[in-house]
């Protein structure tokens, strides 16, 4: 899944990083990527469940292998996820 950074100020586009940027507006950023990546581990889950596919792991998913990756504005969005708590435990590089 790769989300898209929002529209924002004169058109363009940006993650709000946490740190000062005139064309970005104040977001719960790390909260919109959180709930993004609860209801694809949600969907995934009842997706193998309903076609009876084993899930690999006693029935778990493993949520501890999620990877960053972003270049410019993504990067510095990349960056402040790895300081959240819930996420730095999910991330595997």
């Amino acid at each position: 899944v790769v989300p898209h950074a929002a529209k924002v100020n004169q058109g363009l586009a940006g993650w709000e990083t946490g740190y000062q940027d005139r064309f970005i507006v104040p977001s719960d950023d790390p909260g919109f990527i959180q709930a993004v990546l609860e209801d694809l581990e949600q969907m995934l889950r009842a997706e193998l469940v309903a076609s009876q596919i084993p899930i690999p792991g006693n029935g778990v998913l493993d949520t501890r292998r999620h990877y960053l990756f972003g270049y410019s504005n993504g990067g510095m969005m990349a960056y402040r996820l790895l300081t959240v708590e819930w996420f730095s435990q999910r991330v595997g590089a």
